[in-house]
């Protein structure tokens, strides 16, 4: 039932969208907007254990008591 409030609020917040939208081309889309802009860090954060950027002095890695050298930690 489309006049249901429920359904209303699903359509409201995108959770119901038509058929006929292509959300993987606006992702494309918006990803090339954005990815050359130097105002912007792009960052992929990956919500596990099993990082791929393997940095030596992850705590992950068996490299364990590995520090962070002082230019790395300072940006340079």
């Amino acid at each position: 039932n489309k006049e249901n409030k429920s359904f209303k609020q699903l359509v409201n917040l995108e959770y119901i969208i038509k058929s006929t939208r292509n959300e993987l081309k606006e992702i494309k889309n918006t990803y090339e907007n954005y990815i050359d802009l130097k105002e912007y860090i792009h960052l992929t954060l990956l919500p596990a254990e099993d990082c791929n950027f393997g940095c030596p002095y992850c705590f992950n890695y068996d490299q364990k008591g590995l520090l962070m050298e002082d230019w790395v930690y300072e940006g340079y």
